[in-house]
């Protein structure tokens, strides 16, 4: 692999990180309520579903998948489930005055499986690593080497794209100084899960 290629690769890759998604969303709520290590929990999740849905496309697993459709739509469907359910959760969830907790809410482990979960059933995850991944691996080059350069790089831009958002986070939790604050930010993040299933419920009613 060379350098320019490689860069091309870091570039495409931060891009595709950086827009706001559900990933980003659970690392800025986790951290706005827990702070900021809870938060690198969910990062660690969304770390690992990253790593899967990489091992899945090396071995072929996302083609297959992408193949059969009933698992596909059933794993999809798995996704916006989720989403509804954080985003109600998030409307829902009692809020008092601002105050930073000895005991946060959230534990490692469940952060942890929030960041995975969301992660891994995103159907754009899905298609991003089998349709774009690919495309950076050189067919006449050696397969391992590549790949020891590609899947580091990929985690390590996850890893500090997430950790931003972690940051951000726990910022935003020092302007929420009142409980009306933090009730609009928790409908707020409520209904951009709510949106986010509703996207993806439509663009698989568009799409069947």
């Amino acid at each position: 692999m060379t350098l320019q290629d490689w860069l091309l690769f870091v570039a495409f890759w931060t891009a595709a990180s950086i827009p706001l998604g559900p990933n980003a969303m659970n690392c800025i709520v986790i951290s706005m309520s827990d702070g900021f290590r809870r938060g690198l929990w969910a990062m660690t999740g969304i770390v690992m579903a990253a790593a899967c849905h990489m091992a899945a496309s090396i071995l072929g697993l996302s083609a297959i998948l992408l193949a059969n459709a009933s698992l596909f739509h059933a794993i999809k469907w798995l996704g916006v489930a989720y989403l509804a359910w954080l985003g109600v959760a998030m409307i829902l969830k009692k809020t008092d005055a601002v105050e930073v907790k000895s005991r946060p809410s959230t534990t490692p482990l469940a952060a942890i499986r929030r960041g995975f979960v969301t992660s891994i059933t995103n159907p754009k995850a899905i298609l991003v690593y089998v349709a774009v991944f690919p495309q950076f691996i050189r067919a006449e080059g050696a397969l391992g080497a590549q790949l020891l350069i590609l899947i580091p790089t990929a985690l390590v831009i996850a890893m500090a794209v997430y950790t931003g958002y972690c940051a951000f986070g726990t910022g935003i939790a020092r302007l929420l100084s009142t409980a009306r604050r933090r009730l609009a930010f928790n409908f707020a993040a409520g209904g951009f899960y709510l949106f986010s299933a509703f996207g993806l419920s439509w663009l698989r009613q568009q799409r069947s």
